[in-house]
C-alpha cells in the first residue's frame, strides 16, 4: 500500500481498480487476444494497461516501436492505435505459436502488415 504523509492510504483498492478498467474499452480482437493469452497461460495486458500503451504510443507521435513478449497480440493492437499511419511494431517472442496467433487477431482487426512486423 501507498500511504500519504498523514497515514492515509492513496492506493487505490479493488473497487478503485475495477473502475479504472471500466473506463478502458477492447476492440473485439484485443478482447480475443486476452482471453486466447489465459488459455495458452501467457501474459496480456488489461484493458487499462493497454490504454495507457496507446496513450503513450499516441502522445510520443511514435513511428516505430519495439515490443518484447508478443503472447498473442494484444499489446501489440493497443500500441498500433496509437501509432501514426506510417508507425510500426516491431514484436519479438521466441515462441513461434504466439506469433501465429497475433497475426490471425491482426488480420481479424484488420490491421495491415505494414504496420508490425515478428522476430524470434
Amino acid at each position: 500500500m501507498v500511504f500519504d504523509a498523514s497515514g492515509v492510504s492513496v492506493a487505490p483498492d479493488e473497487r478503485g481498480w475495477a473502475f479504472v478498467e471500466s473506463l478502458a474499452r477492447e476492440t473485439e480482437t484485443i478482447r480475443q487476444a486476452r482471453l486466447r493469452s489465459a488459455e495458452i497461460n501467457a501474459a496480456h495486458v488489461s484493458p487499462a494497461e493497454g490504454a495507457a500503451l496507446r496513450l503513450l504510443a499516441h502522445t510520443s507521435s511514435a513511428t516505430h516501436i519495439v515490443e518484447i513478449g508478443t503472447s498473442t497480440g494484444g499489446a501489440t493492437q493497443w500500441l498500433v492505435q496509437g501509432l501514426r499511419n506510417d508507425g510500426q511494431v516491431t514484436s519479438i517472442d521466441a515462441d513461434g505459436e504466439h506469433h501465429r496467433i497475433a497475426k490471425e487477431l491482426f488480420a481479424q482487426a484488420g490491421i495491415p502488415a505494414s504496420q508490425t512486423r515478428d522476430r524470434k
